[in-house]
């Protein structure tokens, strides 16, 4: 009976000693570590403090799944994570009021959980493709494709459905919205109609894939 509680003892002590040796790359939490260890990084459940207090689950050292992360300032976020960064579902509290929904790279992409989708759009438009080009603005810049090359379009009508966006500049290759504040709905009317929404801010590509010529100039590239 003794050795069995030395032997816990021991184990216990270890256990210990290795929780206060395991990493935690995110800064702002890396001041101390309790919990499950891997390879000498956080894998598992734990809860780190730093500047900020992260309790939950963590993968290679950053929190990783579901958990509950406490900025200094009091905010308070309960949800998924990926990597480090919010991304999942969850809601967080502030200040401000209390938000929940969906999480994508550490952005807020409103109570959906795609970053962007195609609504609805007119029978010449075979395909919408979405690429998002950075976060370094939040605008949208439209451009259409015939048979695999850029094609010259006619100025564009675009309403807000949800969102909106401070200026349009219309050339004949592209059709960009800038200062858009995300989540954005919005429909496009002209040769061509189509209702889309992108809910993750940055910037964005849209591209229009058109399957009926209708007067457009196909000299593009």
């Amino acid at each position: 009976m003794k050795k069995y509680i030395l032997l816990l003892s021991v184990a216990l002590i270890s256990l210990q000693v290795y929780s206060q040796n395991c990493e935690v790359k995110l800064e702002d939490i890396s001041g101390a570590y309790e919990g499950d260890c891997k390879k000498g990084l956080a894998n598992g459940t734990g809860k780190a403090s730093g500047t900020d207090t992260y309790e939950g689950s963590f993968k290679k050292g950053l929190p990783d799944g579901q958990g509950t992360y406490i900025w200094a300032n009091g905010d308070v976020y309960v949800g998924e994570f990926k990597k480090g960064v919010k991304s999942g579902a969850g809601k967080i509290t502030t200040s401000e009021g209390e938000k929940t929904g969906y999480w994508l790279d550490g952005d807020y992409i409103g109570t959906e959980k795609y970053a962007y989708k195609m609504l609805s759009a007119d029978s010449n438009i075979s395909d919408i493709k979405f690429a998002r080009k950075g976060d370094e603005s939040n605008e949208i810049i439209i451009s259409y494709e015939l048979k695999g090359r850029r094609t010259q379009h006619d100025d564009i009508v675009v309403t807000e459905l949800q969102g909106n966006y401070a200026s349009l500049v219309q050339e004949p290759w592209t059709k960009t919205l800038s200062q858009v504040s995300f989540p954005f709905r919005f429909n496009v009317t002209g040769k061509e109609a189509f209702d889309v929404v992108i809910n993750q801010p940055g910037k964005w590509e849209v591209k229009v894939i058109l399957v009926v010529a209708n007067g457009l100039n196909v000299n593009g590239k």
